[in-house]
């Protein structure tokens, strides 16, 4: 590969050409040791995990190609791809081994339950005050902005709010998410840029020199109702 790229290069190939074959080429080296991996020790799902897959190109260039090998996919959706994720992992594993921790984790997660749920019933009651003020319109959807930085999990506030609506008008409605990126600007450059969270908790442990201007957001937008 390295001799393909210093060839290209010689060529006076474009360099986001060169970029964009080295991904490809990366991509189809890891399908077709994962198809030999996984044939040979009859494993049928394949998670894509680890600080490498942080590179969003790379990720969706071997999910896309993996989709005609039979094998089942998975990656990251509620905790980060690199050490954060292991880290998590590293602590689930103790949880379930060891019966005080598992005892705390449970409470951990009744807890992380409890705040989704709260959070959906206020969402709730909010669409309901407004349906009412319509004169008890019907409710068919509502949309909701949730930054990135609330730490409120997608996935977790979907359910409760399926759980929220039940015996309500509500009922049989949907939560439409959009999820807000975290973007902070920067004095020292005079601009707006998009951040991962850590490094917004890093940014601040280290100087006041950014300051957060999106990715806190919990507030309803709109919603779709008939009148």
């Amino acid at each position: 590969m390295l001799q393909s790229i210093i060839l290209d290069r010689v060529r006076g190939r474009e360099l986001a050409e060169i970029a964009r074959a080295f991904h490809r080429g990366i991509a189809t080296g890891l399908r077709n040791a994962l198809i030999r991996f996984c044939g040979t020790r009859d494993i049928r799902t394949v998670a894509l995990s680890g600080g490498v897959f942080q590179n969003e190109l790379l990720l969706r260039d071997l999910h896309d190609i993996m989709q005609t090998t039979g094998l089942r996919i998975w990656t990251n959706q509620a905790v980060p791809t690199n050490d954060g994720g292991i880290s998590l992992g590293q602590a689930a594993l103790a949880a379930f081994a060891i019966p005080e921790i598992r005892e705390v984790r449970l409470s951990a997660i009744e807890t992380k339950i409890m705040h989704e749920l709260s959070i959906a019933m206020s969402i709730v009651e909010t669409a309901q005050e407004e349906a009412e003020r319509r004169g008890w319109a019907h409710v068919h959807a509502v949309h909701l902005k949730l930054g990135l930085l609330t730490g409120v999990v997608k996935g977790a506030l979907l359910s409760s709010y399926e759980m929220a609506c039940e015996a309500t008008p509500l009922q049989g409605s949907r939560l439409v998410i959009e999820e807000i990126p975290v973007e902070i600007f920067c004095a020292k450059c005079d601009a707006r840029r998009r951040s991962a969270l850590s490094m917004v908790l890093l940014s601040g442990m280290r100087h006041r020199t950014s300051d957060v201007v999106q990715g806190k957001e919990l507030q309803v937008v709109g919603m779709e109702i008939t009148e």
